[in-house]
């Protein structure tokens, strides 16, 4: 499989993951449907023993299980529609249209086989990394979007602090830029990764500024700075 098709089929996911929605809302649904017949048959038939309280809690807890099995299914809908949907039409895809607005005019017109094959070639011998980004010589696939390396101007590690109530955890984002504006951000569970790719990316296309916050910062600087001279 190519290396195109490979981000495609990533981005629109596997249907195993609508069998696992569909699997987890079957115990919920009927869990939430126990608990709402306990409901009707103690109402009718045991209302004294049962009292104002359990009508409450069995309506509470069987909504809510209830309703927990149905937005399950409704995800696995919705899940498998984004799927059926991307591999159906892949010429709307992000992926495809990405190539198409980089590409010499007289290529622009090829058909989805030709522009993939034209990537992939490129891709060929590369470098991947996080299972998400691959770095070719002249392309970088990133998430559902390829991008002529010739475009790109800086490239920053920032890291990522997320924080809930009981966790914190740390990932790190790889701010890409062109002349003009942020273009894509992968994101690497990892730090190593991250500067690895940032690394290359460098080594490939030279013209890339690097670093971390400090250096994004004054790298924005100066793209606002072109700006204003342009005005």
């Amino acid at each position: 499989m190519s290396y195109c098709e490979k981000h495609l089929k990533r981005e629109k996911g596997r249907a195993v993951s609508e069998i696992i929605m569909c699997v987890c809302a079957v115990p919920f649904a009927l869990i939430g449907i126990i608990f709402l017949g306990m409901l009707i048959y103690m109402s009718v038939f045991e209302w004294a023993s049962f009292g104002i309280g359990g009508v409450i809690l069995s309506l509470f807890f069987g909504a809510a299980f209830f309703f927990i099995g149905i937005a399950f299914i409704w995800g696995a809908r919705i899940h498998r529609k984004k799927r059926l949907a991307i591999g159906e039409d892949v010429e709307n895809s992000n992926l495809i249209q990405s190539i198409r607005a980089q590409v010499p005019a007289e290529q622009s017109a090829l058909p989805v086989s030709e522009l993939f094959a034209l990537v992939d070639r490129d891709l060929a011998g590369g470098q991947s990394f996080g299972g998400n980004v691959d770095l070719g010589r002249a392309w970088v696939l990133i998430g559902d979007q390829a991008i002529l390396m010739h475009r790109l101007r800086g490239a920053f590690l920032i890291k990522r602090v997320h924080t809930t109530s009981k966790v914190i955890s740390t990932s790190y984002d790889v701010n890409i830029y062109d002349s003009t504006r942020l273009i894509a951000f992968p994101t690497f569970a990892r730090k190593g990764e991250a500067k690895r790719f940032c690394e290359a990316l460098a080594a490939a296309a030279p013209q890339v500024q690097t670093g971390k916050d400090k250096e994004e910062k004054a790298f924005l600087k100066s793209l606002e700075e072109a700006k204003t001279s342009k005005q």
